[in-house]
């Protein structure tokens, strides 16, 4: 069985051991609600396959500019993780408004949004570095070429005939 396949099946199972406890967890009205429970469980799994992805890359990538950079991916996705939380906490804990958690969650998408750019400017910015030697590199190989065949061409006029 691969990872994933057993990943998908520990997280579905943790999904359904924990439906029951979050319906008695909240208020009569809100467990009315089973959809929002859903997306709510849905994306906490989702964070986590997207935190196991990349540490995945990290390993893969290692010593490129996307590994060197990985860090602050990690710490985008735990930032989305801890929003989804953050929402969470409202159903589980007495004593903070929804209001909070709402603010709590909003600063944590927008931090995680800010350390996304940050890594793509950076991977960006290396990529763009790479590009430009290469092709310099390559722009005076074809200078070089064309040198040699221009005097290849003189050294031998009948070449051309």
């Amino acid at each position: 069985m691969t990872r994933l396949r057993t990943w998908t099946i520990v997280l579905s199972a943790l999904a359904a051991a924990l439906w029951p406890s979050v319906a008695l967890a909240q208020s009569s009205a809100e467990s009315m609600d089973p959809f929002n429970i859903s997306i709510g469980a849905l994306s906490l799994i989702a964070a986590i396959f997207l935190l196991i992805v990349v540490l995945g890359l990290r390993r893969v990538a290692e010593g490129s500019a996307v590994a060197d950079n990985i860090a602050f991916v990690m710490a985008g996705t735990l930032a989305l993780a801890a929003s989804v939380v953050a929402a969470w906490a409202n159903r589980f804990m007495v004593g903070i408004s929804g209001e909070q958690t709402r603010i709590a969650a909003d600063l944590l998408v927008m931090l995680s949004m800010v350390l996304f750019a940050v890594y793509f400017w950076r991977v960006r910015s290396a990529l763009a570095r790479f590009l430009s030697v290469n092709t310099e590199e390559l722009l005076a190989e074809m200078q070089y070429s064309d040198e040699r065949s221009e005097s290849n061409s003189t050294a031998h006029p009948d070449a051309d005939a």
